[in-house]
């Protein structure tokens, strides 16, 4: 089926540990946000939505900017972190491929470390359904610096378990040129903003167990990845700080 990912049928973020996901995944540079939010042309109490929103990492941002925002998310015990954290929040139960939103009445949509998950090609015409001529969809995404040596090794053990550029595919996927392929969206603008990660060595193990590549390893295969950063991640400092960034890429809506 084409622009199907597997993962969309066969993976639901509630198969991770939603609070590991919360205390350990980074959230969003805030000068990432304010560029889109900027970019885009909003302003205080413009309504945006948050497709896929996981557990609101990008949510918060978006409501401390000054924003109206719904989060859409299909896992029930995601969605209840979500509203735990952020109860003035319209909470949507829904998936990317049917939203429960009027025809062209959203001024910009945000999705970070969604689209791998979609079927992309009945998302994509969803997306451009419910946001109105005009309007802007921005794709958010952290990105590791593949020099860091933390990040390298975290890297050396994950690719011995997943294909070649599976584990990237979050950010670089096929969906990512089917996006821009589309013609749905027409692609405006993009920027990184540096974002450094900051964890405990010993919780690295428990933040790449949120992957949902990761998750979705037979129980073996993940016992072993899992047993391997934590071995390695015995050997570093109490605490490391990982190079990263914040991308940012808008999209119009043709």
């Amino acid at each position: 089926m084409a622009g199907l990912n597997p993962n969309t049928r066969r993976f639901s973020h509630d198969a991770v540990n939603v609070e590991n996901y919360e205390r350990y995944r980074p959230d969003y540079a805030v000068e990432a946000v304010a560029w889109f939010v900027g970019a885009a042309g909003l302003g205080p109490g413009d309504r945006v939505v948050d497709v896929a929103a996981g557990t609101g990492k990008l949510t918060r941002r978006l409501v401390d900017a000054g924003l109206d925002v719904v989060a859409v998310e299909p896992g029930p015990a995601m969605r209840q972190r979500l509203a735990l954290s952020l109860p003035g929040v319209r909470v949507v139960a829904a998936m990317a491929e049917r939203l429960p939103l009027a025809t062209g009445t959203v001024p910009a949509i945000a999705i970070a470390h969604g689209f791998h998950l979609f079927d992309v090609e009945p998302a994509l015409a969803e997306l451009r359904r419910v946001v109105r001529p005009g309007g802007t969809l921005g794709v958010f995404s952290n990105v590791y610096a593949p020099h860091d040596p933390v990040n390298a090794a975290v890297d050396a053990v994950i690719d011995r378990f997943l294909p070649a550029g599976k584990a990237s595919s979050a950010v670089f996927g096929v969906w990512h040129d089917a996006l821009t392929a589309s013609g749905a969206f027409e692609p405006s603008d993009v920027r990184s903003f540096d974002y450094p990660h900051a964890i405990l060595s010993g919780k690295i193990a428990a933040l790449v167990a949120t992957s949902s590549d990761v998750a979705a390893l037979p129980e073996a295969a993940h016992r072993e990845l899992l047993g391997e950063i934590e071995a390695m991640s015995a050997r570093l400092p109490p605490e490391v700080t990982i190079a990263a960034e914040t991308q940012v890429e808008l999209f119009s809506r043709t």
